[in-house]
């Protein structure tokens, strides 16, 4: 029989993309134990190792109501409105936290962000972004991902996640096994974030190990997917804590893993 190690935690995020990384440093800030689980090799996986292309920013001077009016007349109104202008109002401080980290960004002769403005279906409607230096590169998820390690997180790679865990309708972690040893994991958690991308069919394309897992777990267990920051807000908008192709659940129980 295989062996079963069993890891318990109070946060754990599925998934080590930008989305992923962002949402372990963060715990990290407030004192949380936390665990990452990445299904290929971290810093090697998923969107985020050539997906980084732009990120949309809102400047404080910048008219917030009318990137707010503009981006949710462009989603033709299918959006969650309280998630976008919370987005939105994030999105000046998200880029300042990926700077600290170490990414870059394309600038001008004066060595400030060069501001690039994003047509979109909207005549008169155009969107602030900042270029990835260089686009498309994985070498920023690479510098990100070390401040992961370097700030305590503990990474698990290769191990593919398979179903979160629940006990009375609350998600209480995941289990998975190791894709070279075969071996079984289970996750205990008092929180779970599933930051694991989105889907590129069936394994094919650009990124062959976003295989829609996450999303079916989410899927299986019914949970709200009110949370779940997917592909309406990301016309136009690549929000830095969710990636180019934003994409997370989260689930939470106050209660200490046993």
């Amino acid at each position: 029989m295989d062996s079963l190690t069993t890891v318990a935690t109070d946060v754990l995020v599925i998934g080590s993309g930008i989305a992923g990384c962002f949402a372990a440093l963060k715990a990290r800030e407030i004192g949380a134990d936390v665990v990452m689980v990445e299904q290929g090799k971290s810093g090697f996986s998923g969107m985020s190792t050539g997906g980084t292309h732009r990120v949309r920013v809102v400047l404080p001077d910048d008219d917030f109501e009318e990137a707010m009016k503009g981006t949710v007349m462009e989603c033709e109104y299918m959006v969650d409105q309280d998630f976008l202008q919370e987005a939105l109002v994030e999105t000046f401080d998200r880029l300042r936290d990926l700077l600290n980290l170490g990414a870059e960004f394309r600038r001008d002769e004066s060595g400030n962000i060069k501001w690039y403005w994003a047509d979109t279906m909207l005549p008169d409607f155009k969107q602030r972004n900042a270029m990835w230096e260089p686009v498309g590169s994985y070498k920023h998820i690479l510098k990100i991902n070390k401040q992961v390690v370097r700030r305590g997180v503990k990474v698990f790679d290769r191990v593919m996640l398979v179903d979160l865990l629940t006990v009375n309708g609350e998600v209480k972690g995941a289990v998975g096994f190791d894709t070279r040893k075969g071996d079984f994991y289970l996750f205990k958690a008092r929180a779970v974030v599933v930051a694991a991308g989105g889907f590129s069919g069936g394994g094919v394309g650009n990124s062959p190990s976003l295989t829609g897992d996450g999303i079916a777990m989410g899927i299986r267990v019914a949970q709200s997917f009110a949370a779940w920051n997917s592909a309406r807000p990301k016309r136009g908008a690549c929000f830095p804590t969710a990636g180019h192709h934003p994409g997370f659940l989260s689930f939470s129980t106050p209660k200490t893993p046993k």
